[in-house]
């Protein structure tokens, strides 16, 4: 069906004064997402919809793939060349992210490619969206998940060791003082015991309940030049 859809889009928009004659190049026209068909035996681009054409700061569909490329962040670049040319040797790629920076600013895109070889052709066609808005704020839930496990470090080691060597020690002031057969030391010591004890007991408890909530969380995994850092 994503063939078919392609093939009609492609077959009505080889040139750019093509004015939208179906309900898809209709669509693709007026889509937030970005399409674009690139022939690759001729090695251009033959047709991008607006939004392509205005992500990118073109003109026009008519750029060289180098030049597009050179858009694409440094350390994305490889990866993204890879992802074509997997799919262009026959397998499927979807969502494949990388950055795109025009200027100072910096954008993510997902992009699904594959490629039509029909009637001779041999096309490399997709679709992409700018994800930008999903990456910054899975940044900012990031940086709070940052924060939370600081908090628990302190949780875990900062007040849970501090505080087990307070019961250590009430127990053996228990046996130290033994002898004396004072009830209200005794009480004393009993009650930093038992506090320490339900401290102890609280903050494992948070810890047991975040570890079983992390379990099921995804990582967030970005690519990253090894070398360089």
């Amino acid at each position: 069906m994503y063939l078919a859809w392609w093939s009609a889009l492609r077959d009505n928009c080889v040139s750019p004064r093509h004015m939208p004659s179906t309900p898809l190049l209709y669509l693709a026209e007026r889509s937030n997402e970005l399409f674009f068909i690139y022939d690759l035996m001729q090695k251009q681009f033959t047709y991008m919809n607006p939004t392509c054409i205005s992500f990118f700061g073109l003109k026009d569909h008519n750029i060289k793939a180098k030049e597009l490329l050179k858009s694409v962040h440094p350390e994305d670049q490889e990866y993204v060349l890879s992802q074509f040319k997997t799919c262009i040797d026959g397998q499927t790629v979807v969502d494949a992210e990388c950055r795109i920076r025009r200027g100072k600013y910096e954008r993510w895109l997902s992009i699904t490619p594959f490629v039509s070889t029909e009637n001779g052709e041999h096309l490399l066609i997709g679709q992409a969206e700018d994800i930008t808005a999903n990456k910054v704020n899975s940044e900012i839930l990031n940086k709070h998940n940052n924060k939370k496990n600081s908090i628990l470090n302190i949780l875990a080691h900062d007040l849970a060791g501090p505080i087990g060597t307070v019961q250590n020690l009430s127990a053996l002031l228990a046996r130290e003082t033994a002898h004396l057969n004072s009830p209200q030391i005794s009480r004393c010591i009993s009650i930093i015991s038992k506090i320490s004890k339900t401290n102890i007991s609280l903050i494992q408890d948070f810890l047991n309940q975040e570890f079983l909530e992390s379990s099921n969380v995804k990582l967030l995994k970005t690519r990253v030049e090894l070398v360089k850092k």
